[in-house]
């Protein structure tokens, strides 16, 4: 009898699905089904697909590449255990995990939830006492003040943009309640539809970081024109706009294009920022000479 079943979607990433295996232990009564979304020949090794020799292991390929989503619904179809679970290929569990959910098998729930334990593990079998003081710094005081730093420059940008002074508590909260309350909005999404918002957030993570190459251009430039050392802020620039190009170009929800043309468009916009840098560069050194 399958007691367990497991889920796990993958897309290019072997070496992190086999260490996701390598954690769950081999028993006659789970079932582990690896549902592989069209992942790059280049990149995955397909005569030697991670969990082809393991015997309760089940790999299916799919070659729609829409996503972990519809991976998981192409894996459920095959679903034989009481209890379903999913994981992310880059994922892994911790050394109680089978003994934990065998206390739970014969519950009556239809739903059962487990919290991520990664920075318990981290702080406690890596770090030590003070690295588990830094780790708590780092996932929970630094995300905090992170947001409050983001939410305090947008109100700054909006109250430049409309003209609006900000001494006052009353106009200070004119723009205050709108961000809260489409912050709150966002929140109560992520919850009703996770993969959504995962969506929504991979976006602007993206848009973000090209906010950083386009900042790192501009104060490449400024350093250029000033006569400064320009070359610590160009080679950041360079290296940021190879990824941003290459992510882009990769990524299931941009253009999914396979990893050689991705990392060749990442290269071929490198070259031509080059050029063009150097381009301009020479032509503002000729103005200077001619005047």
């Amino acid at each position: 009898m399958i007691n367990y079943s497991i889920i796990i979607p993958h897309r290019n990433i072997p070496k992190l699905l086999q260490r996701c295996l390598d954690y769950i232990p081999y028993r006659d009564d789970v079932q582990i089904i690896v549902v592989d979304d069209n992942s790059d020949p280049q990149v995955v090794d397909f005569d030697n697909f991670p969990g082809m020799n393991i015997p309760n292991v089940e790999v299916y390929f799919t070659k729609e590449g829409k996503g972990a989503g519809y991976a998981r619904n192409v894996g459920i179809e095959h679903v034989k255990g009481k209890w379903v679970f999913f994981a992310d290929a880059d994922d892994y569990f911790s050394k109680a995990f089978l003994s934990t959910i065998d206390t739970l098998k014969e519950s009556k729930h239809d739903l059962i939830y487990f919290g991520s334990r990664c920075v318990d593990a981290i702080t406690k079998e890596w770090l030590g006492a003070i690295g588990g003081v830094l780790a708590i710094l780092g996932v929970i005081a630094a995300p905090i003040t992170s947001g409050d730093t983001a939410f305090r420059s947008a109100r700054l940008i909006v109250a430049d943009f409309l003209g609006m002074e900000q001494k006052s508590m009353r106009c200070r909260l004119y723009i205050c309640i709108p961000m809260f309350v489409l912050a709150i909005g966002l929140l109560l999404y992520s919850l009703r539809d996770a993969n959504g918002f995962n969506m929504i957030w991979r976006y602007f993570a993206w848009a973000n970081q090209t906010l950083a190459v386009f900042t790192l251009w501009a104060i490449t430039v400024f350093l250029a024109v000033s006569k400064k050392t320009y070359i610590i802020t160009l080679i950041p620039a360079l290296f940021m706009t190879c990824v941003c190009s290459t992510y882009i170009c990769i990524a299931p929800e941009g253009l999914g294009l396979s990893s050689v043309v991705s990392y060749s468009v990442g290269i071929a916009c490198v070259v031509i920022a080059v050029v063009w840098f150097y381009a301009w560069l020479g032509k503002q050194k000729t103005r200077k000479l001619s005047e």
